[in-house]
């Protein structure tokens, strides 16, 4: 998954489809484990999601 990918959520906004507009690896507290975090943004209103879990979404187009 990378900047530019069109994405869908697997549990919430169903039928839904977004452009991932950032992507970052967050360590959690102690360093141990890095998770992979993703922004998206839905293309018809402009509406952001919250930065969430890449292992949450699955990439429905990738970007060229």
């Amino acid at each position: 998954m990378k900047v530019g990918d069109l994405i869908k959520n697997k549990t919430r906004y169903t039928g839904q489809k977004f452009l991932v507009i950032g992507i970052r690896a967050e360590k959690t507290y102690g360093g141990k484990e890095e998770f992979t975090k993703v922004r998206a943004i839905r293309m018809p209103d402009g509406f952001k999601t919250r930065w969430s879990l890449a292992s949450g979404w699955e990439v429905v187009s990738e970007s060229r």
